[in-house]
């Protein structure tokens, strides 16, 4: 192998180390970007509950056969229609 074939290996070899350096520098500020993004859309679950426990005061579910109804008391603790007794 002559110096000529050498120095041309180093020079791509250098090229290709910058350009691996390069993509790696990119992905992580996208990385982190997205991290960033995803930290601000996040809602914590008591956020949802709180939510969904001031807007609801009673639900209905039916799957054809039986309908289960449930309600928001006057001390907030939810009761089922048929049954207030019941533990939920």
């Amino acid at each position: 192998m002559s110096w000529k074939e050498k120095r041309l290996i180093t020079i791509l070899s250098i090229i290709l180390a910058v350009l691996c350096a390069a993509v790696l520098v990119v992905l992580s500020i996208r990385y982190r970007a997205a991290q960033a993004a995803k930290d601000q859309n996040t809602v914590s679950p008591s956020d949802i509950a709180e939510a969904a426990q001031s807007e609801y005061v009673a639900l209905s579910y039916s799957n054809g056969s039986t309908t289960l109804s449930f309600s928001l008391n006057e001390d907030g603790v939810w009761t089922w229609d048929s049954e207030p007794d019941f533990p939920l």
